[in-house]
């Protein structure tokens, strides 16, 4: 699984280089149980961390890697049909 935060679950001990929460189950209580937590110990968060992090998400990287995906699976694409022939 890829994830897209550097995060503890609930009870653990929060770093400066945690992105957020993970929550156990997919229940809306254990949501609410993350939420909690998050909230109790925001002020443990770095923002310039969580920042950094969200910016690997930006238009421009999406837009650069679906271009690049979509180039190198067209490539392969048609190299095999080219095989076939």
């Amino acid at each position: 699984i890829l994830e897209t935060i550097l995060g503890k679950f609930q009870g653990q001990k929060i770093s400066l280089k945690d992105t957020g929460i993970f929550f156990r189950e997919q229940t809306k209580e254990s949501l609410l149980e993350g939420v909690d937590f998050f909230i109790e110990n925001e002020a443990k968060f770095n923002k310039q961390t969580i920042r950094q992090n969200a910016l690997r998400f930006s238009v421009q990287r999406f837009e650069f890697e679906i271009k690049k995906t979509v180039v190198e699976n067209y490539h392969f694409w048609s190299n095999e049909n080219l095989k076939k022939r």
